[in-house]
C-alpha cells in the first residue's frame, strides 16, 4: 500500500496508520476467513519538501498498480486517487489552505 498523507505532526501519521492497518486487516482477515497479520509492524515515511516532490510521489502512487500489471492506466485502479470516483484535496492543498491550519 502507498499513500501520500499530510499531518502537521508526526504522532498523526502514526495514529493514522494505526488504525488504517488495524480496520483494514479486520476486514481483509474477515473476507479471507482468516486471522493473524496482515501489514508489516513498521511504516515507512518520508518528509516531501517542495510540491515537485509531492506531484512526484502521487504520480508514483498512481503509476503503481501499473507498474504491478493490475490495470492499463491509472486510473483504472478503484482505489486509486487517479480514479475519478474519489474527490481529493490536492489544488486547494497546493493553494495553500491547510498551511494556516491550527
Amino acid at each position: 500500500m502507498h499513500l501520500v498523507l499530510f499531518a502537521q505532526k508526526q504522532k498523526e501519521i502514526s495514529r493514522y496508520m494505526q488504525s488504517l492497518k488495524r480496520r483494514s486487516a479486520l476486514i481483509i482477515n474477515f473476507n479471507r476467513k482468516s486471522r493473524g497479520d496482515v501489514w508489516s509492524h513498521r511504516y515507512f515515511d518520508r518528509v516531501l519538501r517542495s510540491e515537485e516532490e509531492l506531484k512526484n510521489a502521487i504520480e508514483y502512487v498512481h503509476y503503481n498498480p501499473v507498474k504491478a500489471g493490475m490495470v492499463s492506466e491509472p486510473d483504472g485502479y478503484p482505489y486509486s486517487s487517479a480514479n475519478v470516483q474519489w474527490k481529493t484535496d490536492l489544488e486547494e492543498f497546493l493553494a495553500g489552505k491547510f498551511h494556516n491550519q491550527p
